[in-house]
């Protein structure tokens, strides 16, 4: 922060002794700006966006979890209106459970993974490398211009 507070007082004081004339031409305009590194936001985002994936991942293992149940169901009941034998009746309750507890799961892993993902992302577009500071002085010295952004 020291040479950009440097820079401005310098351009202060030398902005009232340069006179239109002294100019030139085209005088180029300099920029000095000092960047930002990452900040809190970054780890943050990093750390969501691996959670998010592991939710979406779950989420897949429980689609595909659930869609092995159906197939195994579809075997217990061959044609429509069909029903298990009371030998097989146990055997299709856990079936059923599997898959009612796998349709849950996966709903749940991907509606927590995406808003995972989706503040992952939204946390490193906030956090990204912006200059913080610029100031330029104007072609004429006739002022300096100041710009921030945060």
């Amino acid at each position: 922060m020291r040479p950009l507070a440097t820079l401005l007082a310098v351009a202060l004081l030398a902005a009232p002794l340069a006179r239109a004339e002294d100019a030139g031409p085209a005088a180029p305009v300099t920029t000095a700006t000092e960047t930002r590194g990452r900040g809190w936001l970054t780890g943050f985002g990093v750390g969501l966006l691996g959670l998010g994936l592991a939710g979406v991942m779950l989420g897949i293992g429980g689609v595909i979890t659930m869609s092995e149940a159906n197939t195994l169901l579809a075997a217990y009941y061959p044609t429509p209106g069909s029903a298990p034998t009371a030998a097989e009746a146990p055997a299709v309750k856990l079936i059923e459970a599997r898959r009612d507890g796998a349709s849950a799961m996966g709903v749940a892993a991907f509606i927590t993974g995406g808003v995972a993902l989706a503040t992952g992302i939204l946390f490193l577009a906030l956090d990204g490398r912006a200059p913080a500071v610029a100031v330029a002085p104007i072609p004429g010295g006739a002022a300096v211009a100041v710009a921030g952004r945060w």
